[in-house]
């Protein structure tokens, strides 16, 4: 809120290597990198409200 800027916040809780594994781009797809999409279309959209106020 103090910098006006999306903020995603992603921990992975993991028991096992594996399981870190199978998150980080694995069979269940990468986490963080999902993260990251929807940090840039929280930006985007922050954009497309401001330019048609």
């Amino acid at each position: 809120m103090k910098y006006n800027k999306p903020f995603i916040f992603c921990v992975l809780t993991t028991n096992t290597f594996e399981q870190a594994q199978d998150r980080a781009g694995g069979k269940h797809g990468n986490k963080g990198d999902e993260a990251a999409i929807t940090a840039i279309k929280m930006v985007a959209l922050k954009r497309e409200f401001l330019n048609n106020k």
